[in-house]
């Protein structure tokens, strides 16, 4: 059940993370505008904005016209692979979704036992 009362500090932006929470606490976001991915990656908005300009991080995502916001699942991997740049990132990403849909050599996608069909872990 969500709880929507303000519980934010004072001077805290409206709409934050902390205005809405459950039973057990403040809802952590999925997505974060600039300022939260350059809190998120300790550096500086400008160098998060030039990062992101440059190419040398994952792209936004464009909510509406204007508003820009940064996964932060896509972050925290992005950095656990060593902050490639964008193209060297896509191409990861692109080459591991592949991986998840081919088949084995059975015509199975599991990677377990397959000999009979039955599928043993």
């Amino acid at each position: 059940m969500l709880n929507r009362t303000p519980t934010r500090p004072t001077g805290a932006r409206p709409n934050s993370p902390a205005d809405v929470s459950t039973a057990d606490g403040p809802l952590a976001p999925l997505l974060v505008d600039i300022r939260g991915a350059a809190a998120l990656l300790s550096c500086s908005a400008r160098h998060c904005e030039d990062m992101h300009r440059e190419g040398r991080m994952p792209a936004a995502i464009r909510l509406g016209g204007r508003a820009l916001r940064f996964s932060v699942a896509q972050l925290r991997e992005w950095v656990g692979m060593g902050c490639p740049d964008r193209a060297t990132w896509e191409a990861k990403k692109a080459a591991d979704s592949a991986k998840v849909a081919r088949p084995n050599s059975n015509g199975c996608s599991n990677d377990t036992n397959c000999g009979d069909g039955a599928h043993t872990g």
